[in-house]
């Protein structure tokens, strides 16, 4: 799975922790697993917050695990 070159705004209620753990991401420790996260998807900043460009990203990659 990959970003699709145009990203949408996730709905107000998404749930980014569910989302990092349904693409197989263990949240026990969730800075290590959103610098994971964007290590392998953003990887032009690799702190453990999410800025709204990552959670579009991160919402574009659950989509794709989702249907």
């Amino acid at each position: 799975y990959w970003k699709d070159s145009v990203l949408v705004e996730p709905p107000p209620d998404f749930d980014y922790k569910t989302a990092l753990r349904v693409i197989g991401y263990d949240i026990a420790d969730l800075p290590a697993a959103i610098i994971a996260f964007k290590r392998h998807f953003v990887q032009n900043d690799i702190s453990p917050q999410l800025s709204d460009d990552d959670l579009k990203v991160l919402y574009d990659i659950f989509q794709q695990y989702d249907r």
